[in-house]
Formats: structure tokens, C-alpha cells, sequence
């Protein structure tokens, strides 16, 4: 009976969550924080249902409360917590953009408007379970509290900011590689290729904005091939032990970047001193 009138109160209030949700994408837009192409998904939400379902086990502290999966050949639909039935634009905030992230065509189906987790945002670059799951929920949780918060360029999971935003961990590896590298690597363009779709990556080949991504990711670490290395990283039998996997190696590559910077640093004031006993 319970659930019977939170999924009435849910879908009584679909038509506005939906609409409040497209008014702060298209600001988004607005602001360049997401590639104008992207307004092209927003009819997905057309054929998105909205359930409560309190067979959905979340940690919602960690992981949000909902979650979005395939009702069927005509459309998505979104499961929510009972929790957060009555308030639950936020979390639909996040869900909304997972339902319009950039995907390639499943192979077996190439009319087909929908996508499996594999073919999904930034799961194509980061090919590993833990890597492309982990990098798909921190950019859209960074985006879902920017689009709240109205501000995108504070990536610190740690920062006042960020007090309200959820998937801590995965957010550390965004913040790591987007700014623990010899070079920044701008937190849109992680967004950009999150909503490539694979006709456009066709279409502007070098110039798309995955291969852009990759392409800053090769200047910002140097000395790393690390979307190789992320795709090894492996499941652990808990949550927990996945999450210290991530936090290790964020740990490691910015350790990496400083010893390889003192290099660099330490090499320059070699040559320099050469240069002068050459001149003398």
C-alpha cells in the first residue's frame, strides 16, 4: 500500500520534475558546462518511467538512491528509493543525465536509441568495470551538485562545495586526473566525451571530444599510460575494498607526477649549470 501511493506521488509530480530538470540542462548548456549536441538526447525522457521500488537496496549516503535500467524496447525507466520519493529531484537530477549520456550502438542493434553500461559515457575510454563505472558516476555526480551548486570548476570532493554531492571515491579519480597531472585537464572536456555519441566520435574523428580527452590525458601524465592501467584495476568483494583500489592509485599517480616533475625541475638545473661551465 505504501508504495502503491509513493509511486503515485512520484508520477504525479513527473511532468514538473521533467521539465525542472531539461530548464537546468538547457542552463548548462547555456553556460558551456555541457556541448550544446547533447540537447539532442533530452527526448529520452519522453519514454522515461519513474518507479519507487523499496526492493532497491542503495547505501544513500554513498551511492545516491536511484538508479537507472531498461523497462523495455520503449524506454527507460528510473528507480528511486522510498526515501526519497517525496523529494527526490536530486537524485532524479543525476538519473536524468545517466538516461542522456552519450552512447555507441549495441552491436547486435544499430537502430536501437539505448545503450548496455559497456557502450555508455565514459565507460568507452575507461574500459574496466571499476574504472568506467567509477569515472560515469563521478562525472555525472559532479555535474548533478554544479548544476545545483552553480559552480562546475570546483572538482575537490573534499571542498565546502561539494558537502552535499555523494560518490566521494569516484569523484577523487575525476579530481585526480583532472588536476594532479603536469597539466590541468579541464573538468568539460571529461564531460564533453561523457556525451559524445558514436556517430559524432565518426564524424569529427581526431577532433572529437573523446579523443580530445585522451589526447589531455596523455599531456597531463606523461609518464603514465593511464587509461591502460585504470582498466586493469579490479572488482573487490566489497564496496570497500573496490573503493581503496581507487583511492591507491589515485594516491600513486599523483606521486608519480611529483617525483617526475623534480625530475624535470632537477634535469633543468643540471643543464643550466653545464651551460654556464661551458660558457666559462
Amino acid at each position: 500500500m505504501l508504495l502503491l501511493k509513493l509511486n503515485a506521488v512520484l508520477r504525479g509530480g513527473e511532468v514538473e520534475q521533467k521539465q525542472s530538470f531539461t530548464q537546468r540542462f538547457q542552463e548548462a548548456v547555456n553556460s558551456s558546462w555541457i556541448p550544446r549536441a547533447a540537447l539532442a538526447h533530452l527526448p529520452r525522457l519522453d519514454n522515461t518511467k519513474l518507479i519507487v521500488d523499496d526492493g532497491f537496496r542503495t547505501n544513500l549516503e554513498s551511492m545516491g538512491g536511484g538508479e537507472v535500467g531498461y523497462a523495455d524496447d520503449s524506454g527507460y525507466e528510473v528507480v528511486v528509493a522510498p526515501t526519497l520519493a517525496k523529494k527526490p529531484e536530486r537524485t532524479l537530477t543525476h538519473e536524468f543525465i545517466h538516461v542522456l549520456d552519450g552512447h555507441d550502438r549495441v552491436p547486435f542493434d544499430e537502430e536501437s536509441i539505448f545503450r548496455s553500461k559497456e557502450t555508455a559515457g565514459l565507460y568507452r575510454i575507461f574500459k574496466g568495470q571499476v574504472a568506467g563505472e567509477a569515472m560515469n558516476e563521478a562525472v555525472v555526480e559532479h555535474l548533478t551538485d554544479s548544476m545545483w551548486n552553480g559552480e562546475l570548476d570546483i572538482i575537490d570532493p573534499l571542498s565546502k562545495v561539494r558537502k552535499r554531492a555523494v560518490y566521494t571515491i569516484e569523484r577523487s579519480l575525476l579530481h585526480t586526473l583532472a588536476q594532479k597531472g603536469v597539466k590541468k585537464v579541464n573538468v568539460r572536456r571529461f564531460i564533453a566525451a561523457h556525451f559524445e555519441d558514436q556517430d559524432q566520435t565518426e564524424v569529427f574523428g581526431k577532433d572529437s571530444a573523446q579523443t580530445k580527452l585522451v589526447e589531455a590525458l596523455r599531456e597531463a601524465f606523461p609518464f603514465a599510460n593511464v587509461i591502460e592501467e585504470l582498466s586493469e584495476l579490479k572488482t573487490g568483494e566489497t564496496v570497500k575494498e573496490t573503493h581503496a583500489a581507487i583511492q591507491k592509485y589515485c594516491m600513486r599517480l599523483e606521486r608519480r607526477t611529483n617525483k617526475y616533475l623534480a625530475l624535470r625541475v632537477g634535469g633543468a638545473v643540471v643543464a643550466k649549470l653545464r651551460g654556464r661551465t661551458q660558457a666559462s
